[in-house]
């Protein structure tokens, strides 16, 4: 094992894709992205008119169900297809000879095992919810926290990139929530943080700080998991785990420099489109959400899947260059 580089990890992570570019495309673009758009567009024409209860007749309550239904069930499948197609990229670029047919298989399985394990989570953390809601016992707030632990486990293996965004959007936030309470107790001492606002905003960013953390010390459990061909997460989180330990500060700073630089141009882009769609948009208008808003999504939507692919892939080809060398053999 070599010491990380965070070049190396970029470079390794681009040239991952050089070897099945077609391959990955079709995974990628093809079932990640094109499929569920076109699932959503289907469900957003057909249903429509739906959405006007003058149109909906005598059987209103099972048009709503049906719509409901509807959208739940693309939800999932788009879920299920998203997260499949970065799976099968990872199986297709790390699996030794693997098939781009055996790839996709193998990552619409992963992903209803992940999809299975968030869900679970979710119901859980609702049904507590809920006996709280129903005057339960306070005592019920210890188990509802302890999910959450699990819960951000899952979150930082699974999505590397999107974690190390969010993270660094967080503690933006907070540091800017942090100032500007500061800036008003020397303006106006009425207008001053009070020691529980600051309790919160400190406790949050702990929390965004070991989220981020995890996000590292996890950030080889996907690549693990395709790899070896297999739907174990913990198994992979714990092999992440030894994979990282002696370059977790490195890898940390790697993902901090990729959220700052996400953030950046997320904010650029942001700020173009508002003002186009401003622009464009007569007084009194309300938006349209047609097929070329469909197709800018699309676009926008093939940049990130490549990345959240490419990061994690990049760090663990980054700390075994051996592996990385029979990959591209």
């Amino acid at each position: 094992m070599k010491q990380f580089s965070i070049g190396g990890a970029w470079s390794k992570g681009l040239g991952f894709f050089s070897g099945e570019a077609a391959g990955h495309a079709v995974i990628l673009i093809g079932i990640g992205i094109l499929v569920p758009a076109v699932l959503q567009y289907l469900l957003g024409t057909g249903t429509a008119g739906m959405t006007n209860p003058a149109m909906m007749g005598p059987s209103a309550f099972g048009t709503m169900a049906y719509m409901g239904a509807a959208v739940l069930l693309v939800t999932v499948v788009g879920y299920v297809l998203q997260t499949g197609s970065y799976f099968g990229s990872w199986r297709l670029g790390l699996g030794r000879d693997e098939t781009a047919p055996g790839a996709i298989l193998y990552g619409l399985i992963a992903a209803v095992v992940v999809l299975a394990m968030l869900v679970a989570l979710f119901l859980l953390m609702g049904l507590l919810i809920g006996m709280m809601g129903s005057g339960g016992s306070v005592a019920v707030v210890i188990p509802l926290l302890l999910l959450l632990i699990p819960l951000m486990m899952l979150l930082a293996a699974l999505y590397t990139a999107v974690m190390a965004l969010f993270c660094v959007a967080m503690f933006l936030v907070v540091l800017l929530a942090m100032a500007f309470g500061a800036s008003a107790q020397q303006m106006n001492p009425a207008l001053a943080m009070t020691g529980g606002g600051a309790a919160a905003l400190l406790i949050t960013l702990a929390f965004i700080l070991l989220l981020f953390w995890l996000t590292a010390r996890f950030s080889c459990a996907t690549s693990v998991m395709a790899e070896r061909k297999s739907v174990n997460l913990f198994g992979a989180i714990a092999q992440s785990w030894r994979m990282t330990g002696e370059d977790q500060w490195r890898i940390m700073a790697y993902l901090a420099l990729l959220g700052i630089v996400l953030c950046v141009g997320l904010f650029i882009f942001a700020l173009i489109v508002g003002v186009s769609m401003m622009g464009s948009i007569q007084p009194g208008q309300v938006p349209q959400m047609g097929a070329g808003m469909v197709i800018f999504a699309v676009i926008v939507s093939i940049p990130f899947a490549y990345l959240s692919v490419l990061v994690p892939a990049g760090i663990f080809l980054e700390l075994y260059e051996d592996l990385s060398a029979e990959v591209f053999a």
